[in-house]
């Protein structure tokens, strides 16, 4: 059961990255660079930038479903182990009001920790 979500949710991933990627993002000033490369060259360099952005999203994607699945088998009272997997997920994910709770919150249990242990 759990393969066929997994591999259920990988395909919803893939395909929303798919149709991001096809969106396309506005370009920024590469005008200049790109009018003296053939168009076969313009459509390679834009296909290596898209393969490139999936392939970022995709490896993103799957630390970050390592990082919460190790979460999982984590107890709560292991302050440090659990900060620094947060830690990377928000580096990973800026900005997400999820993780920056979790960081706080670790973040403070070790300061508690430390000043009655007397660091």
């Amino acid at each position: 059961m759990l393969n066929r979500l997994g591999l259920a949710t990988a395909v919803v991933v893939a395909l929303y990255l798919l149709v991001t990627l096809m969106r396309g993002e506005p370009e920024t000033n590469t005008k200049a660079t790109n009018d003296y490369m053939p168009s076969s060259a313009q459509s390679s360099s834009m296909n290596d930038k898209m393969n490139d952005k999936m392939a970022d999203k995709a490896s993103v994607e799957m630390e970050t479903r390592k990082l919460l699945a190790e979460l999982r088998t984590i107890p709560v009272s292991e302050y440090a182990v659990n900060l620094a997997k947060y830690e990377r997920l928000l580096e990973l994910h800026p900005g997400d009001a999820t993780f920056i709770r979790k960081v706080a919150f670790y973040s403070q249990k070790i300061a508690e920790r430390n000043s009655v242990a007397g660091y």
